[in-house]
C-alpha cells in the first residue's frame, strides 16, 4: 500500500512539473549547454529561468549566448524604447540580433538591454500608466457624452395621510430627475397631490424645485435652488424660495461605515434666502433670511435604503418668521429598478395666515421606480 501511494504521489509531481514548465524558451550557453524550460524574469544581471527538473535557476547575462523562443519577447533598452522580437543570439560583435515582426533584423549592444520579459507591460511600465491613463479619460469621456450615465431619476405613486390642516387620504405622485456631470449635479422634482376630503376630490398641492450645484473641491460646492408651492387648501396661489448657498460632504461613502458593506452619505448646507408667499386672500409676504440642512442617506448591504431629511428656514424681518421641515424615508427594493416606499413628513411654519394650523404630518406608503 505504501509503495502505491508513493508511486501516485511521484507519477502527481512529474504531472504537475510537465504542465507547470511549458518549455517556450531555449537559452544557449557560451560553453555549450542548452536549457529548455520558461523565462520568469530579469533582475538586474541575471535572468531568473524556469525548468522542469531544476526549478528556478538564476544564470548569468554573461553566460548566455543566444535564446531561442516559441513566443514574443519584449526588451527595454536604456534609451527607453523597447523592441520585441521572436528570439535573440549574441553575435561576435558581442551585440544582440534579433528579429523583429516590425523592424526586421535589430542589432543591439548587449549592454543596452536593461530588461527582457515574455509580456509588453513588464518591458514598458511606463507605456501601461498611459494605456491607464487613456482608458480613464475614455472612460470620464463616454460618462459625459453617455445619456444613460448622465442622467438619473424617479417616478413615484403612493397613498398618503394627513393629520393637522385636514384630516384626509390622499394619492401622491411624484418624479424627480438628476444630471450628474464631472464638474456640476443638476437636480429637478416635483409633487402633485390630490386629497379626497370631506366626500370631496380635489387637486389641492403642487410643489417643485431645480437645484444646480457646482463642485469647488471633493468635499465643497457651490449650489443655487429655487422651491415653489401652490396650495389650494391654505389659499397659497404662488409660495417660493430662493437660495444660494454652499454644501459639504461631512461623510462620503466609504468614509464611515456603521454595518458591514454600507455606504453613508452626510451633507450639511447653509445659504442665504429669499422667501415670497401670494396669498388668495390676505396680505403678500417677503423675507429675506437664511436656511440650513442637513441630508442623511445609507445604503445597507442589502440595498435598502434610509434618507433623513431636515431644512430650517429664518426670516431676518421677523424673530418669529421661521419653517421647519423634516422628512424620513425608508425604500426597500422589489427589484433592480422598481421599489417599495414609506415616508413621513412633518412641517411646521411659526406664522400662519387665517385659520391655518402651524403643523401637517404627512405619512405615505408606495411605489419607486427608478431609471
Amino acid at each position: 500500500m505504501k509503495k502505491v501511494t508513493c508511486l501516485f504521489l511521484f507519477f502527481l509531481l512529474t504531472t504537475y512539473s510537465s504542465l507547470a514548465a511549458q518549455d517556450n524558451e531555449t537559452i544557449l550557453l557560451k560553453n555549450g549547454d542548452r536549457l529548455t524550460g520558461d523565462i520568469v524574469k530579469q533582475e538586474e544581471n541575471h535572468l531568473i529561468f524556469s525548468t522542469k527538473y531544476m526549478g528556478e535557476v538564476k544564470i548569468l547575462w554573461d553566460e548566455i549566448l543566444g535564446v531561442e523562443s516559441k513566443r514574443k519577447l519584449y526588451l527595454k533598452l536604456q534609451d527607453g524604447n523597447s523592441v520585441s522580437a521572436e528570439g535573440i543570439k549574441l553575435n561576435e560583435n558581442d551585440q544582440w540580433v534579433m528579429n523583429s515582426p516590425v523592424l526586421g533584423q535589430v542589432q543591439v549592444n548587449k549592454d543596452q538591454v536593461l530588461v527582457i520579459a515574455t509580456n509588453e507591460d513588464d518591458a514598458r511600465p511606463q507605456y501601461t500608466e498611459i494605456k491607464a491613463e487613456l482608458a480613464a479619460k475614455k472612460e470620464e469621456l463616454r460618462k459625459i457624452t453617455d445619456i444613460g450615465e448622465l442622467w438619473s431619476g424617479n417616478l413615484n405613486v403612493a397613498f398618503s395621510g394627513n393629520e393637522g390642516n385636514e384630516n384626509s387620504l390622499s394619492f401622491l405622485g411624484s418624479a424627480d430627475i438628476k444630471r450628474t456631470g464631472p464638474t456640476d449635479t443638476f437636480t429637478a422634482g416635483m409633487r402633485y397631490k390630490t386629497t379626497t376630503a370631506n366626500e370631496e376630490t380635489t387637486a389641492n398641492e403642487a410643489t417643485g424645485f431645480l437645484k444646480e450645484q457646482i463642485n469647488m473641491t471633493e468635499r465643497f460646492y457651490l449650489y443655487g435652488e429655487l422651491s415653489a408651492e401652490w396650495n389650494e387648501e391654505k389659499d397659497i396661489e404662488l409660495k417660493f424660495i430662493a437660495e444660494i448657498g454652499i454644501g459639504y460632504f461631512l461623510l462620503k461613502p466609504g468614509d464611515y461605515h456603521m454595518f458591514e458593506d454600507d455606504k453613508i452619505t452626510l451633507i450639511h448646507e447653509f445659504a442665504a434666502a429669499f422667501s415670497s408667499t401670494d396669498l388668495d386672500d390676505g396680505d403678500d409676504t417677503q423675507s429675506l433670511g437664511f436656511t440650513t440642512g442637513i441630508l442623511y442617506a445609507q445604503v445597507f448591504s442589502n440595498k435598502w435604503k434610509l434618507t433623513l431629511e431636515g431644512k430650517y428656514f429664518q426670516g431676518l424681518n421677523e424673530t418669529d418668521d421661521y419653517q421647519l421641515t423634516g422628512e424620513i424615508t425608508l425604500a426597500i427594493p422589489l427589484s433592480e429598478s422598481l421599489s417599495f416606499t414609506s415616508s413621513v413628513r412633518d412641517r411646521y411654519i411659526n406664522l400662519v395666515e387665517g385659520d391655518n394650523k402651524r403643523n401637517d404630518v404627512d405619512w405615505a406608503l408606495g411605489l419607486r421606480y427608478s431609471f
